[in-house]
């Protein structure tokens, strides 16, 4: 899917990844900081898919998942 995510929808995405993956809800600080993968190093907006992919990873891997 090449279309971009929006700013609600990029939110949205990241909730859901931290409720499942860390059975938590993230801060608004951490959600904010997710919103950086929304857009590649050139300041292009990259797909609603690859958004969801990185930020599944990014989740996945964070230090207080690791011991599970």
């Amino acid at each position: 899917d090449k279309a971009s995510v929006d700013e609600a929808e990029a939110d949205a995405t990241v909730l859901a990844l931290g409720k499942r993956l860390l059975g938590r809800a993230l801060s608004p600080e951490e959600v904010e900081a997710f919103r950086d993968l929304a857009v590649d190093d050139d300041g292009s907006d990259v797909s609603a898919r690859d958004f969801a992919i990185l930020s599944c990873f990014a989740i996945a891997t964070m230090s207080e998942n690791l011991f599970y």
